[in-house]
């Protein structure tokens, strides 16, 4: 592994407020976790470190990087601007473009350094992203100006290393959206029908993007302890995929259950219901951290237990069964569904058989 984060382990890290609220804390790890996902489904090389000498930095490629982006994450309750004033006016620690711009002194050339400024909401020289050196007058000035005070001589070169960028994640409904790019690189990883538990593999990628967030960035002395305590790259990600992929197991047959289902009267609404709640009774019935399902499961083979299901009709087996369940209150949040249940029924009719 390259010089690039040898360098920085060795460098003093500046004081963070880190978690100071949870809504700022967990935008700020959904938006790196979506701009991951973003670039893997692109193809995009990273390694992304998380609260190490800033909220998130982004290397590339993964490795030996020889280029990094510094990324400030802030957000806001107010849907007004975000001012040239707000982020130059000085704090005994510093402005917020300052707090960036200091990790310009972390690296030299031939190293290439981004700041990145993230906002849920607009600047007031832009509506959407934009370089610094992009930004127009008179707005290039003011902050020129406020840049100077804290960065004399210097100012322009910073202005050129500046990005802002407008984060397009809802405070509101973060864990939707999220799961929503969860899916999308899915398609694009397993095709459009695809059957693989999306929502499992995020669990298990926001579950190791939170250690390595809390992870005391002081104990970080080598390479390898920033590598193995902070770090999340590109090739683990692809390795999680692949294990998805070689863990799933394609449905069962069912078809002789869906024809028996057709001629004891299922119209072909139900049936397409069934049919597609079949893919979702495979991925979750096959993902162990899926409690609720295996409690649903094993309430199944109980019902199933208690009856003579080799002499019993079909379709009129699976009514009962959902009866039943509903009835004992057996049937969690998520799984109140008929075709569900019917489909996870069957499932587990066709393994008994």
């Amino acid at each position: 592994m390259g010089s690039l984060l040898d360098t920085l382990t060795k460098k003093k890290r500046r004081e963070s407020a880190g978690s100071d609220t949870a809504a700022r804390f967990d935008f700020q790890k959904n938006w790196a976790l979506c701009e991951m996902l973003r670039r893997h489904g692109d193809g995009i090389e990273y390694l992304v470190a998380f609260e190490f000498h800033d909220d998130v930095l982004f290397f590339t490629p993964e490795s030996t990087p020889d280029s990094v982006e510094f990324v400030q994450v802030k957000t806001s309750k107010s849907p007004k601007a975000r001012t040239i004033s707000s982020l130059t006016n000085a704090t005994a620690s510093g402005s917020i473009l300052a707090k960036l711009a200091t990790n310009t002194k972390l690296v030299a050339p031939p190293i290439a350094v981004r700041l990145v400024l993230v906002s849920n909401t607009p600047f007031e020289f832009s509506d959407v992203g934009i370089a610094g050196s992009a930004i127009a007058e008179p707005h290039r000035a003011k902050l020129i100006k406020g840049l100077t005070k804290e960065f004399p001589g210097t100012e322009e070169e910073t202005l050129q290393k500046l990005h802002f960028l407008i984060a397009n994640l809802p405070i509101d409904e973060m864990d939707t959206f999220v799961k929503g790019k969860a899916v999308e690189l899915f398609e694009k990883r397993f095709g459009i029908n695809f059957t693989q538990n999306a929502m499992s593999w995020l669990r298990l990628i926001q579950g190791e993007i939170r250690r390595k967030n809390n992870y005391p960035d002081d104990k970080i002395t080598n390479v390898k302890d920033l590598l193995d305590n902070k770090c999340i790259g590109r090739t683990l990600i692809e390795e999680t995929l692949n294990d998805v992929e070689k863990q799933h197991r394609p449905p069962p047959d069912l078809s002789a259950i869906r024809s028996e289902l057709q001629k004891g009267g299922w119209a072909l609404p139900s049936l397409i219901k069934f049919d597609k709640a079949v893919a979702r009774a495979v991925a979750d019935k096959s993902d162990p951290s899926n409690t609720e399902c295996q409690r649903l499961v094993d309430s199944i083979a109980a019902y199933f237990a208690s009856v003579d299901i080799e002499s019993a009709a079909l379709p009129s087996l699976l009514d009962a069964l959902y009866a039943h369940l509903l009835n004992e209150k057996k049937l969690p949040p998520p799984y109140q569904d008929k075709p569900f249940v019917c489909a996870l029924g069957a499932l587990i009719y066709h393994e008994k058989l």
